[in-house]
């Protein structure tokens, strides 16, 4: 009795093992594969994929295998169809070489080898689709090929009938700027994108597309296609800066670069000369102009400045502006004289005086008692005349003052010029303004000597 007991627990322990046993080769899918893959594994290889960007025309896969068996991929297997028609000339295969590693257990996942960005499709296919117009997507049938740890040819299907390429689907955007320069004048820039699909042909009309912007403002942020193209219109305004604006429709997507260059008006200029007295021996002066906007900061880079002289060569008559400064030289001649120099830019100007010493000359210069008389009464204008070594030149030499308006001496006369004699160095002669407002540029010469000039401005 007692060994009957003992033969049904042993028959007991024998279908628990057994049935134990089947399950593992179920979870394993090894009965699929034939009863002679239990005495001869081979690997069991699943494929999944993460990511299918069919814009980009590509996919990840995660590759493992739920046995212990490994597997060496070699590569993968592409066949492409219209419809239910096979693309023969299409079909090719690629290599490429990876491993997945076996399970720990029969039916457990084991460690997973990713595959990212699998291209569905290549040029030719591309080709192919552009040169049947009629054809409006080709699917794309995919297996994976390679040989597991025991040397059997294995091969895993891993996409069937994907679309791969479909035409009127936004493939490609490009995205132009007109002007890609704005200025503050200007004020704004169209921007035009062109959508294509993976054909090369426009997208169909309606076809979405936005717009976004770093800077400025937009007239549209969303608008359709019309022939493939889509525009929008970027405008700038005070406090900006240039910008970046993107393009996109479906999954593609375009940027580009639109300059703000702000244009500030001049508003004071001021112009120096260094030195301000130049000698046969030393030749020239450098001129500088500082030009500045309404808020007192300098002009933006780029400014344009003219400068003019009335004796003397400037080494540029036309320059532009770096850090709000512009400047020129002024190189002196046989026959020159001092000079002034004059800086314009925009509607402002100013002028500065250099004066030129020639050794065999007396040196002249000219001041004011009074810079801004009243009507009719006179100012007193001073020549000082020297010679070469400093001393007043002998007295009687000729001194010859000269004024734009005004009389010398006598109210209501139309003496614009009087010459007189020095005393001691020196030379006058009375200055009469009649009207209020009048202003006044006088000179004086004395030989060939010419002197500064000075502004007079009637009160």
């Amino acid at each position: 009795m007692q060994y009957k007991y003992k033969k049904k627990l042993c028959k007991i322990i024998f279908i628990v093992i057994l049935l134990s046993f089947i399950v593992s080769l179920v979870g394993c899918d090894w009965f699929s594969l034939g009863l002679l893959n239990i005495f001869d594994p081979q690997a069991q290889i699943k494929v999944s994929y993460t990511k299918i960007d069919l814009t980009e025309g590509v996919i990840t896969l995660e590759i493992y295998s739920i046995n212990e068996v490994e597997f060496i991929g070699s590569g993968f297997e592409y066949e492409y169809y219209v419809g239910t028609t096979k693309i023969t000339e299409l079909s090719k295969t690629v290599g490429a070489t990876f491993y997945v590693e076996p399970s720990t257990s029969p039916g457990t996942q084991g460690p997973i080898t990713t595959i990212e960005n699998l291209p569905l499709y290549f040029q030719e296919v591309e080709d192919y689709l552009i040169s049947h117009p009629l054809v409006t997507e080709i699917t794309c049938t995919i297996d994976l090929i390679g040989t597991d740890g025991a040397g059997h040819d294995i091969t895993i299907p891993v996409t069937f009938d994907l679309p791969a390429l479909q035409s009127g689907v936004p493939s490609t955007i490009t995205l132009k700027a007109a002007p890609t320069t704005v200025t503050a004048a200007t004020g704004s820039s169209t921007i035009t994108a062109t959508v294509k699909d993976a054909a090369g042909s426009p997208v169909a009309d309606g076809t979405a597309v936005t717009f976004s912007t770093t800077y400025g403002t937009l007239s549209s942020s969303y608008e359709t296609t019309v022939n493939g193209i889509a525009t929008t219109k970027l405008t700038f305004s005070a406090g900006d800066s240039s910008s970046t604006v993107t393009a996109t429709s479906g999954s593609v997507s375009a940027t580009v670069v639109v300059t703000y260059s702000v244009v500030s008006v001049s508003s004071t200029i001021t112009l120096q000369a260094a030195p301000t007295i130049v000698t046969e021996e030393t030749g020239s002066s450098a001129i500088t102009a500082t030009v500045k906007d309404a808020d007192g900061n300098p002009v933006v880079d780029g400014t344009a400045v003219t400068f003019s002289s009335t004796y003397g060569t400037l080494s540029l008559t036309y320059t532009t502006t770096t850090d709000g400064i512009a400047t020129t030289t002024l190189t002196f001649g046989a026959g020159d004289s001092s000079s002034t120099v004059t800086a314009t830019s925009g509607t402002v100007s100013a002028t500065v005086g250099v004066t030129y010493y020639i050794a065999s000359s007396p040196f002249i210069t000219i001041f004011a008692d009074d810079y801004s008389p009243t009507a009719l009464a006179p100012t007193t204008i001073t020549a000082v005349v020297t010679a070469a070594d400093g001393t007043p030149v002998a007295d009687n030499t000729v001194v010859i003052f000269v004024t734009t308006k005004g009389t010398f001496g006598i109210a209501g006369t139309t003496v614009l010029t009087v010459q007189v004699v020095t005393s001691v160095g020196a030379a006058t002669a009375d200055l009469i303004l009649e009207t209020s407002g009048d202003i006044a540029k006088v000179t004086a010469t004395c030989g060939t000597r010419v002197s500064n000039e000075i502004t007079i401005t009637c009160e």
